[in-house]
């Protein structure tokens, strides 16, 4: 098992640049209009990675640390990328070891984020249905 807490991004820029979570950079702080790539690492290897490409651009990048209790009282910790309301969806569970991966947001009960304005995320929807199931709901399928 690998734990939560060795588990960091890295925003890689189109110019080869690599903003990385390890050297104090913030989520705030990237570079969204140079974002080629968004990655998370764990223990030097890439578990998840999304691209800035065909129409996705990095202020509608989606980046989640979820905490939540499990029946039995231990806490889980998971992380949740991708790009809204696009898609690929990544669920990362570290402790279990597992990557999953969606085409879109809603597979799974894994619904779309409010967007977090403050930390440059700007996601624009064009239904009603995007704003009404737009919570990422803390509960990891069985």
């Amino acid at each position: 098992m690998t734990s939560p807490h060795t588990v960091f991004w890295e925003a890689v820029l189109d110019n080869g640049r690599v903003q990385r979570e390890t050297e104090g950079v913030r989520y705030a702080d990237i570079d969204r209009m140079h974002m080629k790539s968004f990655r998370l690492i764990s223990a030097g290897t890439i578990v998840a990675e999304v691209f800035a490409s065909h129409g996705r651009k990095g202020s509608v990048l989606c980046y989640r640390r979820r905490t939540s209790l499990t029946h039995d009282g231990t806490r889980k910790i998971v992380f949740i990328l991708g790009f809204v309301p696009l898609g690929p969806v990544y669920v990362v569970d570290p402790e279990n070891e597992e990557v999953l991966s969606f085409d879109q947001w809603g597979q799974d009960g894994w619904y779309m984020p409010e967007p977090i304005p403050e930390e440059h995320e700007h996601f624009t929807f064009t239904s009603k249905g995007h704003t009404i199931d737009s919570i990422v709901k803390a509960v990891l399928p069985h």
